[in-house]
């Protein structure tokens, strides 16, 4: 599958700081913040959030003291830990994933203005920190709840956290994933955390410190400061490094929220489906391997070309694999005879439904 200049779901003029072949990365890469979004307001709802109380359990409970209690308090008093423990960690899961897109947003939003250094500053945070936190929950929810509860800070310090846990903490979440993706603990562990010149790290570090010094991959050039003396040609290759990175990091956290708001209640067996065609196609921007995108969305492709004329001129369509494959993102076809841009929605044409639960949505 060859890359399109756009898929059409991020306004040109937004674009046109970006080079042209790492568009559709970017506009990909905020399609799963997008979805991820709509997860999150999905399962943030009050019947998710509360538990239900017998009338015989309060009555001991002076009404004063009751007034100033919480769920998770009240929960603990008469004796219902386990459940003040699980409501407490559905309420890190929200609070995690809502703080983290708020950074990935304006991490991308900075990306399309070419503020590099105020993007990678933005993106570091919710990539090291608030993921390795979902991925501890999705992984060892007990084990992430005593470092969570416990008097001692430093168990939930990251920058204490032994490299062979992180490791650990991210291969147990990848296991339990709740959509495919081609996700290895030691390629995100690498990442994200090694220091490494093929890794996010060093570009974090320069666009955080004016100058740094503390390894040789990352140390500043003499008569110069990071990110701020770049030439046009350096800003261009970091534009090519991290676009890529930047897909790949997203649609992981998207993967790793979804799956963790899971344990407020399953999700919808067609949006797993669907979300596992959109992790294909993103996978092989990021990668340029499509072997086992072929035969999909060959079929798809020959499905559309036989059996969806256009509305508007009545005639087949005639879409190529990359049409389709682009389609998974921007929902929209352009017919090769009138070129007029028709919606194609994927979610009515496999009689999926646009939600990630199966929750009565009013």
């Amino acid at each position: 599958m060859k890359g399109n200049s756009d898929l059409g779901i991020i306004p040109k003029d937004r674009l046109r700081r970006i080079p042209e072949p790492l568009r559709v990365l970017h506009e990909a890469a905020f399609f799963f913040h997008d979805l991820a979004v709509s997860a999150l307001k999905e399962y943030d709802r009050p019947d998710l959030r509360s538990v239900a109380f017998k009338s015989k359990a309060l009555a001991a409970i002076p009404p004063e003291e009751l007034k100033a209690m919480d769920g998770i308090d009240l929960l603990r008093r008469i004796g219902r830990d386990a459940d003040a423990r699980n409501l407490m960690i559905n309420e890190c899961v929200l609070a995690l994933i809502s703080d983290g897109l708020q950074f990935v947003c304006e991490a991308l939003f900075s990306y399309e203005k070419g503020k590099i250094a105020v993007s990678l500053n933005l993106l570091r945070k919710p990539m090291k920190e608030n993921l390795l936190y979902l991925e501890w929950i999705i992984g060892n929810d007990k084990e992430f709840f005593q470092a969570f509860s416990s008097l001692d800070r430093l168990e939930m310090n990251i920058g204490r956290i032994r490299p062979e846990k992180r490791k650990a903490i991210i291969h147990d979440a990848i296991t339990r994933l709740a959509c495919l993706g081609p996700y290895s603990a030691d390629a995100l562990y690498s990442l994200r955390y090694d220091k490494s010149n093929a890794a996010m790290e060093p570009l974090w570090h320069k666009a955080a410190h004016l100058v740094t010094t503390q390894n040789a991959n990352f140390t500043t050039e003499p008569e110069n400061f990071n990110m701020i003396f770049a030439s046009e040609d350096v800003r261009q290759d970091i534009y090519g490094t991290i676009g890529k990175w930047y897909l790949f990091l997203v649609m992981y956290f998207y993967s790793i929220s979804i799956t963790a708001l899971e344990r407020l209640h399953p999700l919808h067996a067609g949006t797993i489906f669907y979300n596992d065609m959109c992790s294909m196609v993103a996978t092989t921007l990021v990668t340029g391997e499509d072997s086992a995108l072929n035969s999909i969305i060959g079929e798809l492709t020959e499905f559309t070309n036989q059996h969806l004329p256009c509305p508007r001129c009545g005639k087949n369509l005639s879409v190529t694999d990359e049409d389709v494959a682009c389609s998974f993102f921007s929902r929209t076809l352009t017919c090769s005879a009138c070129k007029s841009e028709i919606e194609f929605d994927l979610y009515e044409l496999m009689q999926l439904e646009k939600r990630h639960s199966d929750l009565n949505i009013s």
